[in-house]
């Protein structure tokens, strides 16, 4: 039995007192007939109660091809990714009211993005586009031409582009840190952090592969520079 700020975790053959310094790099558990998320899911998501009526992003039925919270090489999964059938141009909509936010283009990380505000203010977040609706992809053109720069990154005023439900404000591609067609999506709450749309119940998506867990390591953690310490490791 270890004790984690209050709490009590059980650890296979493990006997380990865990002080508040410490943090985790990766926590699986070897459990085959239950599915359990990591716990980057317990700790930023509160999102039981917020599942909102929201339309699909794509007409196409959903299929996941990444889920949310998959560990990735220095960071966690924020989001779903969502196949586009092996292809770019599927068009994407809006899933609620409310306006673009914010609008990204980039040749690395989410590539052409766009972030959209609701009334309810949560955000959603539609990554990896190959072009946005016309007169979006017109108006950050003349941004992008006007500062002379390819790379933009921007918040809009409410009364720019607004959406109502179902409009279509892109199309799914692969660009920016993108290994294929897809669409990566985001909800986000009113915090900024990201929601497991699947844990909510936001949409039903078949996923029936349970994570496996095969190794948990546990740092102490230098509060002073804010840094792991690689020397003191515990792998079990």
């Amino acid at each position: 039995m270890a004790t984690f700020a209050g709490t009590n975790y059980l650890f296979p053959e493990t006997s380990y007192q865990l002080p508040n310094f410490i943090m985790f790099r990766t926590l699986f558990f070897h459990i085959k007939h239950y599915f359990l998320l990591p716990l980057f899911c317990l700790l930023i998501t509160d999102s039981w109660s917020l599942a909102a009526e929201y339309d699909a992003p794509m007409r196409i039925p959903l299929s996941l091809s990444a889920n949310f919270a998959e560990l990735r090489g220095n960071h966690l999964h924020s989001g779903v990714d969502f196949r586009t059938e092996g292809k770019e141009g599927e068009p994407v909509y809006a899933i609620a009211d409310g306006y673009i936010q914010r609008m990204v283009i980039r040749p690395d990380g989410y590539g052409k993005a766009l972030y959209l505000l609701h009334a309810n203010g949560e955000m959603s977040v539609y990554a990896h586009l190959r072009s946005f609706a016309p007169a979006v992809a017109e108006w950050a053109k003349d941004k992008q031409y006007a500062r002379k720069n390819f790379y933009l990154d921007t918040e809009l005023e409410s009364t720019i582009f607004p959406v109502a439900k179902g409009d279509l404000i892109g199309f799914s591609g692969n660009s920016g840190g993108s290994f294929g067609p897809h669409l990566h999506f985001e909800i986000r709450d009113q915090r900024q952090w990201p929601l497991n749309i699947m844990q909510n119940g936001t949409y039903k998506i078949a996923d029936k592969t349970p994570p496996v867990a095969y190794h948990l390591s546990v740092y102490k953690f230098d509060t002073v520079q804010n840094i792991a310490l690689p020397r003191e490791e515990n792998s079990y």
